[in-house]
């Protein structure tokens, strides 16, 4: 389609969706089941998220597999060598629930080694269920955690990121090699990997906000005032098994009102107030978790200003990671390594025979320049939006939402660079390779979906694309 050629009817639209419903485009889809399953549940790719990077050249060659290994831990998945350090005070919470209640110490998790404190930083969600779920297996608690609770999270995150997945391919209407390419990245996705299995993070909560933020614009009514209790409801439990990349999430929800509000041509004014509805009910979510938090903390610790000195101490250490730097002068090389490290850490893993093809964040973030800087020209030359250029901004915002983390709690990304390079995925990576999809695609596979079309048609982009 020409420039100033008419918007997309609801029958072309459906027309266009014939990519994905042939015999050969359900197969694919069938395949790329099976690739997600396989590595999210099973770890079938043996990635190892921190073995690509400068940072510590300890880790190069094994990574903490041979860490962990050295200390006796040889799990049958490897990927859960990373696993252990954080998901210990989990396995300590299972643990005490046979000889005490599960809700001891007003149900939080006990602080490292052996000791009974509190660790202020959630609700201990994911402790509580787990240990009342254990209560009902008479397994040894390894046995419980490998072949119980790890693969239902594993199966959980396959479950929302598959459907994440077919979201972004039925709007760019892939066909089956294009079908088949994504599920095979995303099945090589270090750190969705590392985190399915995780017990404490529970991945599935980090992407499910993005997921339904995707969906919502393709409702009105009743349906999409229950989509954004959702994105609360999905907040507030997220929130209670740790704050944890809550910003990120967050915003994240915003990212599909964001694309389609740019298709759609619309005025600036009515978009912010969309995202602004989404943060608000992503928010909600996290302060009534916050509220549930606090009067946990203050029957643990026996008055509500206890409970609120207790978190505000937490938060100090992780908005500030440079105050015992800045005393000795020493800021510029925390906030070096920590760059360099995020930089040279690899996201996609692509085995290629018995060597690997690593794709370093630092990558990603290059090709997202480039072609955010190509899309903006082409916007300064007055050419008319189209469906890949509103995705590459919508891409450049999901970044901005990835990074809200950082910035506002920067001491917790300093540290924690062996896990935190996962909320690049919480939404940027997924966007911007959707964005490179529709980049590539053109005109003939970027129509939007026949109910996106039938509901609110796309006048924009519908009429520009190349």
């Amino acid at each position: 389609m020409g420039e100033g050629s008419e918007p997309i009817s609801q029958s072309s639209a459906f027309r266009a969706q014939s990519a994905m419903a042939t015999p050969a485009a359900r197969i694919a889809q069938v395949v790329v089941i099976a690739l997600v399953v396989a590595s999210y549940v099973f770890n079938a790719f043996n990635l190892q998220p921190y073995r690509y990077s400068h940072l510590n050249p300890e880790y190069n060659h094994n990574g903490f597999a041979n860490y962990w290994g050295g200390k006796g831990y040889s799990p049958v998945l490897r990927a859960e060598t990373f696993q252990l350090d954080s998901d210990l005070m989990v396995i300590l919470k299972v643990n005490r629930s046979r000889d005490a209640s599960i809700w001891e110490n007003a149900g939080l998790l006990p602080g490292g080694g052996d000791r009974r404190t509190a660790y202020p930083s959630g609700a201990a969600l994911e402790g509580i269920w787990l240990a009342a779920a254990y209560r009902f297996s008479h397994a040894p608690l390894i046995n419980f955690l490998n072949d119980v609770a790890r693969p239902a999270y594993g199966t959980l995150e396959a479950v929302v990121v598959l459907l994440l997945l077919f979201c972004l391919l039925r709007e760019m209407n892939a066909g089956p090699v294009a079908t088949l390419a994504a599920g095979l990245l995303t099945a090589l996705c270090d750190w969705p990997v590392f985190f399915a299995r995780n017990l404490t993070f529970v991945g599935f909560l980090l992407f499910l906000p993005m997921l339904l933020g995707w969906i919502l614009p393709r409702y009105g009514g009743a349906h999409r005032k229950a989509i954004f209790l959702l994105i609360c409801i999905t907040c507030m439990l997220r929130s209670l098994c740790g704050y944890d990349y809550m910003t990120s999430v967050i915003m994240s929800a915003t990212v599909g009102s964001v694309y389609y509000g740019l298709c759609e041509g619309q005025n600036w004014r009515k978009l912010a107030s969309t995202m602004a509805q989404i943060v608000c009910a992503g928010m909600s979510g996290l302060c009534a978790a916050i509220a549930i938090h606090l009067y946990q903390l203050s029957q643990y610790a026996g008055s509500f200003a206890s409970a609120l000195q207790l978190i505000h101490s937490r938060a100090v250490v992780r908005i500030s990671p440079f105050a015992g730097a800045a005393k000795n002068q020493a800021i510029w090389p925390v906030v070096k390594n920590a760059v360099i490290g995020y930089l040279t850490v690899s996201t996609i893993q692509i085995p290629i025979g018995s060597h690997r093809l690593y794709v370093p964040l630092g990558l990603l973030v290059l090709v997202q320049l480039l072609v955010l800087a190509v899309h903006l020209v082409r916007l300064w030359k007055r050419k008319p939006m189209t469906h890949a250029t509103a995705a590459v901004l919508t891409s450049a915002w999901a970044l901005l939402g990835s990074l809200s983390w950082a910035v506002v709690f920067p001491g917790h990304m300093t540290p924690h660079v062996h896990f935190d390079p996962i909320l690049f995925y919480i939404p940027w990576i997924p966007t911007l390779l959707f964005a490179l999809g529709l980049s590539v695609a053109g005109d003939a596979l970027c129509a939007p979906s026949a109910k996106i079309a039938a509901a609110r048609p796309i006048p924009v982009c519908a009429g520009s694309m190349k």
